[in-house]
């Protein structure tokens, strides 16, 4: 990492009012050293750096308002690095306004990185490799710790001297090396022993085993193709069997159909029987009307007369019924009024009907004369007709 420029604002003793920034310019710079009297802040401008980058300083450790100057309530520090050729832009605030973030310059945009105190500090942490300790222990040491690094045990100088120069990456390789090493002495041993297996075997032995296991490859053909045809042969059996089932069902079906013929049949054969004697008796009506001396025109009108009374018959059981539907209801008079007035139409036609049947009726029997005469020839009719 090489710092490029350092911006400031109420950071330690860097106060400042309204827009006024301190900024530090080190892009021009490659060896360079900070002097001042004491307590003009020399310290506070690596402190800006390293708290910049990482949320804490040696100092203060993570107390943010520490950092804030006396009597100011925000801090913001920008640093622009650069790492080989890219170029970075870490801004940290704290105070009222805690925004921050890492944003890498394409061209002449700056896009954003990450955005976030705790998110900025885990992003340095992966582009520097290092964390907080490993940094001010070799990059940045703060006074007083100076000696830390040369005093601290030779186990942690070692460990932070791998992590700084990268030198896991040998390690890693290291331990892949043995990983691959004990699979193929694992893979070794394991060809050992099946070599071990096989090592009493002689030439006339394995020729013997090749003969066997061609004859157990031809064995296991012929099987296969055995196994092939029992299978078709199973699939013609299936077929066989479900065709046999149909046959079953379909003279099931012949048998019931067979009984159903029988029984029409012999219903048939009553409907003659029933039919050969109405003919009979027909025969015998036929003699009985010419002995009556049947008369066609009559018999016209009786048939009419017949007509007439069957519909006023009809007429008056169907006045009778509704009659008796109305007495049923009459709870319901409100809602079947409607219904009610039809049905008294109906009755008032069926009056008139039959009126107008008994003025027919009448003057058939005053054509026709005495009423008696008239009853028998109908009666005679009757059974004719029946």
């Amino acid at each position: 990492m090489r710092p490029q420029k350092l911006s400031l604002k109420n950071f330690m003793p860097f106060r400042v009012t309204g827009d006024q920034v301190h900024e530090v310019d080190f892009s021009q710079l490659d060896l360079f050293s900070i002097t001042g009297p004491m307590a003009s802040g020399k310290s506070a401008l690596i402190d800006a750096m390293v708290w910049c980058l990482y949320g804490r300083t040696a100092r203060y450790g993570a107390d943010s308002k520490g950092v804030i100057s006396t009597g100011e309530q925000t801090c913001e520090v920008a640093l622009d690095f650069t790492l080989g050729t890219r170029w970075f832009r870490a801004v940290r605030r704290t105070g009222k306004i805690t925004d921050s973030g890492l944003s890498e310059r394409e061209g002449e945009e700056w896009i954003q990185d990450t955005s976030g105190s705790a998110l900025l500090t885990k992003r340095i942490e992966e582009l520097l490799g290092l964390d907080f300790d490993s940094f001010t222990k070799t990059v940045i040491l703060p006074q007083g710790q100076y000696a830390e690094f040369l005093t601290s045990e030779p186990k942690k100088r070692r460990e932070l001297l791998a992590k700084i120069l990268e030198l896991g990456v040998y390690a890693r390789v290291a331990d892949q090396a043995k990983l691959v090493a004990d699979r193929e002495k694992t893979r070794a041993e394991t060809l050992r022993e099946t070599l071990a297996q096989y090592a009493g075997l002689s030439q006339e032995h394995i020729a013997l085993q090749k003969d066997e296991l061609a004859k157990l490859s031809q064995h296991i053909e012929q099987v296969a193709q055995q196994e092939k045809h029992l299978r078709s042969v199973a699939q013609h059996a299936d077929h066989i069997a479900g065709l046999r089932s149909r046959v079953t069902e379909l003279q099931t079906e012949m048998q019931t159909r067979t009984q159903e013929k029988e029984l029409a049949q012999k219903k048939a054969d009553e409907v003659t029987v029933q039919v050969a004697s109405l003919t009979d008796e027909l025969a015998k009506i036929g003699q009985e009307r010419e002995a009556l001396g049947y008369d066609v025109a009559r018999h016209k009108v009786v048939k009419q007369a017949a007509e007439h009374l069957t519909v006023w018959v009809t007429a008056q059981t169907e006045a009778e019924r509704k009659k008796t539907e109305r007495a049923a209801v009459q709870e319901e008079v409100d809602t079947l009024a409607q219904k009610i007035e039809s049905h008294t139409r109906q009755v008032e036609q069926a009056r008139s009907q039959h009126q107008a049947h008994t003025a027919t009726f009448e003057q058939l029997v005053a054509e026709a004369g005495d009423v008696t005469t008239l009853t028998e020839k109908l009666g005679a009719a009757r059974r004719w007709k029946e």
